[in-house]
């Protein structure tokens, strides 16, 4: 890729597609990988701290499960799966990509086995 700085005289401040494109490309990265890690570090510290019981002492239930899987791994996963989906909805920026110069345009409509032709 050339990195020589542009000719004199010509406008840089207008951004190229590819720019908007790599820098929407990092923001959704990085949300991704933030509700990754927070997820990860409340599963792991939840359940290391909770998940281990204690002889003698009974385990709490909800929902039919052990307190510490609905609040150390069910509440997470729903709070990933809210948060993705929100996101994929009105998060992500739909960037056009441009016309694919290798692509052919048809010239005539395509003939199936449902054309009729004379």
């Amino acid at each position: 890729m050339d990195r020589s700085p542009p000719p004199e005289g010509s406008d840089t401040s207008a951004e190229p597609p590819h720019d908007t494109l790599l820098a929407n490309c990092r923001r959704e990265m990085g949300w991704s990988l933030l509700l990754w890690v927070v997820c990860f570090i409340w599963v792991i510290g939840y359940c290391g701290l909770f998940g281990y019981q204690v002889e003698g002492q009974e385990t709490s239930i909800v929902l039919g499960m052990p307190s510490w899987v609905v609040w150390g791994i069910c509440l997470p996963w729903l709070v990933a799966v809210l948060f993705s989906t929100g996101f994929a909805l009105w998060g992500i920026v739909d960037d056009p990509l441009g016309e694919n110069p290798e692509q052919e345009k048809p010239t005539q409509p395509m003939e199936g086995p449902g054309s009729h032709h004379g």
